[in-house]
């Protein structure tokens, strides 16, 4: 399953400039309402997902499929749109945070902080710069 998604990942960086994020709503109705995460002394971040599966998966981890909290693929833009509007409080992005890393103190590990999260979507959404002729 973990090459699986490796697979995916790859593919998906090659066929397309653009990123495309899962993010989990408390709500399917109200997608104001993102998860965010603690992380260490009482900072959080959003939690984004490369892939719905592993979205869902973390939902399962915690038994709350079906309980109000909704996956939904979420375009880079709009990730930068929560992090400064609804999640101004999330000063950084958890990206594919797994379940276990939430209770031994790794969160930190998978986690950028939003000016470099926002550069580096912005960049890549830009794509590749050519050098000048010159």
């Amino acid at each position: 399953m973990v090459d699986e998604l490796a697979a995916r990942r790859r593919l998906r960086r090659s066929s397309c400039a653009c990123h495309v994020f899962y993010v989990l709503f408390a709500s399917e109705h109200l997608l104001i309402h993102p998860l965010t995460l603690e992380l260490e002394k009482g900072k959080e971040a959003l939690a984004a997902f490369s892939h719905k599966e592993e979205a869902e998966m973390f939902l399962r981890s915690f038994g709350t499929t079906g309980e109000g909290w909704r996956v939904r693929e979420t375009s880079s833009g709009e990730v930068v749109s929560l992090l400064y509007g609804p999640c101004f409080g999330a000063k950084s992005v958890a990206l594919d945070p797994l379940p276990q890393m939430l209770g031994e103190g790794f969160l930190g590990l998978v986690a950028l902080e939003r000016s470099r999260f926002v550069g580096w979507v912005t960049a890549r959404e830009r794509g590749p710069t050519l050098p000048d002729a010159g």
